[in-house]
């Protein structure tokens, strides 16, 4: 197991802002030294470990992501949600936050076009029905990440839109999974009031957290 501070310079001393930047670029050059076939591997033994937790069986909801090249692949993911008959929902960037937006069809990319923006992502088409979120549902909401740690906070990109996101879940019924490769789960990660953390974090090897539903706060 990784720890930020046995990687990097003593850097503690530093603003949160700080250490968060200088993380992502530890991190970084540490996804770099995947190859390819690893990070198939990998990703296959992340998919299969989460369609195996009973809150993923459970879920009528599942809102992942279309991955970058560095990420865990979630093809597999979308796959068998769509064959169970979930809803699948992938997100789009709207300004300063993400939207979900239903797909119909996750394994052709027919419904699906990579955003000019910065990140050059798969998103879902203008005209895709915007999901909004329903007491009624059991949703199941897969979180990419650049690192994890044992507490199950996530260090992202520093634009904040999961987080805007998840708090913006009240009143349903919900698990987040954090989803990364196991160079990317640290024993500590520099996080702060408004990083969300994660009911769960899977890896190719490890499960951290409790697998079950929380009820969000009002």
């Amino acid at each position: 197991m990784m720890n930020w501070y046995d990687r990097a310079v003593d850097d503690r001393n530093g603003t949160l802002s700080d250490l968060k930047k200088r993380h992502r670029g530890l991190v970084r050059r540490v996804l770099r030294e995947i190859s390819a076939p690893s990070r198939a591997s990998a990703s296959a033994q992340i998919a299969a470990a989460v369609m195996a937790l009973p809150a993923w069986a459970d879920a009528t909801t599942v809102l992942a992501y279309a991955a970058m090249p560095e990420e865990v692949e979630t093809s597999a993911l979308l796959h068998g949600a769509s064959t169970h008959q979930k809803t699948v929902g992938l997100p789009r960037m709207d300004g300063d936050r993400i939207t979900f937006h239903v797909v119909a069809g996750p394994g052709s990319g027919s419904d699906l076009r990579r955003d000019t923006g910065q990140f050059g992502i798969l998103e879902p088409l203008p005209d895709a029905i915007q999901w909004e979120p329903n007491p009624a549902e059991r949703i199941f909401v897969v979180c990419p990440g650049l690192a994890f740690d044992l507490e199950r906070n996530r260090l992202g990109r520093g634009k904040g839109y999961y987080d805007r996101f998840l708090s913006g879940l009240r009143g349903v019924n919900r698990t987040t999974v954090g989803v990364c490769f196991d160079v990317q789960l640290y024993e500590q990660v520099p996080a702060g009031p408004e990083d969300r953390r994660m009911d769960m974090v899977v890896t190719e090897t490890r499960l951290v957290g409790p697998g079950r539903f929380v009820e969000s706060a009002p």
